[in-house]
């Protein structure tokens, strides 16, 4: 009786186990293909002035963030989220790394909106703005989502042609799966393998 019974309780495991790995993986699959649809991802050198502002401008950050609390005051801050302060360590970058005047001349125009607005207003325009590693460790991938307004598509145009005008490809379609939606794939495809056996 106890061994039907532990026997049971394993195949239960393992079918929540599957379900499990099953769910998380259409999970990292929705979220490549939301980000495809919302997000530009830019591939370039880990060594551009844009990388190194922006991962300058967050480290700042985080140090304030964590000085304000440090002091008890409360969790809450007025400094916005860190993305907002990465949108404009990177259009600054671009400000001065761009060559073309016209080019220049636009984004000194979103620099100076961008300058002028408050935490809501400039959450309002860009939804994410960071830095990610890739598979080189020469490279990294910087992923910008802008809201969908009149303005946010103007700067967005502008911003595109300022980041191949600065070395940076843009990824065209969805990212491939990762390691970790790579692995979790074979281990689904193995658990059919043995079903149907």
């Amino acid at each position: 009786g106890n061994k039907n019974s532990g026997g049971g309780a394993q195949s239960g495991a393992s079918l929540d186990m599957a379900t499990l790995t099953k769910q998380t993986l259409k999970s990292a699959q929705a979220i490549r293909e939301l980000q495809h649809c919302v997000a530009d991802s830019y591939m370039g050198s880990s060594e551009s002035i844009v990388v190194q502002n922006i991962q300058t401008t967050l480290k700042g950050y985080h140090e304030r963030v964590r000085s304000i609390r440090s002091e008890g005051e409360d969790k809450d801050h007025d400094l916005g989220p860190p993305h907002l302060h990465a949108f404009g360590a990177l259009i600054e970058s671009l400000v001065e790394m761009t060559k073309e005047e016209s080019l220049s001349k636009e984004l000194l125009g979103i620099s100076t909106s961008w300058s002028g607005m408050s935490v809501a207003e400039s959450d309002f325009y860009v939804r994410t703005c960071k830095v990610e590693k890739c598979f080189k460790s020469t490279m990294k991938r910087i992923v910008l989502s802008v809201g969908a307004t009149a303005v946010a598509a103007r700067w967005r145009s502008t911003i595109d042609r300022a980041m191949k005008e600065g070395g940076w490809k843009r990824n065209v379609g969805k990212a491939p799966p990762g390691a970790m939606e790579r692995n979790l794939q074979r281990f689904v495809d193995r658990g059919a393998g043995g079903k149907q056996q």
